[in-house]
């Protein structure tokens, strides 16, 4: 078995334990229903002697489930909120973490 079916295997067993659908629209392209695994995580940073609380959810989704390369700026809806695509860090294999901007 290649690496890349194993880390397929995995990405399909944490997405359908963990995952939902959301709605991703491509700023130039059609709305596709896909399914992700988000995350709203809330963590402290600490700067020395300073503490600074943040926000920043994220949707990891799965390379082949969208057929466009995700993009800046790109629209995607988790129940009744919009994000927006702030940053892409892909995995190098099977994976796409897009981090969000809630809009408001």
């Amino acid at each position: 078995m290649s690496w890349r079916s194993l880390a397929d295997g995995v990405i399909d067993a944490a997405k359908s334990t963990f995952g939902q659908e959301v709605i991703y629209t491509p700023s130039d392209g059609d709305p596709v229903t896909i399914t992700g695994i988000f995350n709203d995580i809330f963590e402290v940073v600490e700067q020395g002697t300073a503490q600074i609380m943040s926000s920043k959810p994220s949707l990891g989704i799965k390379k082949s489930d969208l057929e466009v390369e995700p993009r800046m700026d790109d629209n995607v809806q988790i129940g009744a909120k919009t994000y927006k695509v702030s940053e892409i860090q892909r995995d190098g294999e099977s994976s796409i973490n897009l981090f969000l901007n809630e809009v408001i």
